[in-house]
């Protein structure tokens, strides 16, 4: 079933720290005057959706992509118990505090 999107997708003020981390990181690529292709850094939401667009409810889509990376992680260490009868070691990328009782983060 299609639906209509209803997330506030506008530009991010610069003082968004979910946008415009502290930390900076070469996240896009783009051709340079000789024709070489060179990283530089971007709004964590270039070309993709911005981590502080917000859902019709009001939820930020960090925190929405967070909470799936958590029930994944939950999923999956709940199916690879069951089927090997073991305690699973589950290494993700989710950071929610939830999820440390099933995964480890990596960085």
């Amino acid at each position: 079933m299609l639906s209509t999107c209803v997330m506030s997708c506008e530009q991010p003020n610069a003082s968004d720290k979910l946008s415009f981390p502290p930390y900076a990181i070469s996240n896009f690529r783009e051709s340079s005057r000789d024709g070489s292709m060179v990283w530089r850094n971007a709004p964590l939401g270039q070309s993709v959706i911005s981590p502080a667009a917000l859902h019709a409810d009001g939820t930020r889509e960090y925190d929405a992509h967070n909470l799936y990376g958590t029930n994944m992680a939950i999923a999956h260490w709940d199916s690879v118990a069951r089927t090997t009868g073991k305690r699973p070691f589950l290494v993700s990328r989710c950071d929610e505090d939830v999820a440390a009782d099933y995964t480890r983060a990596h960085m």
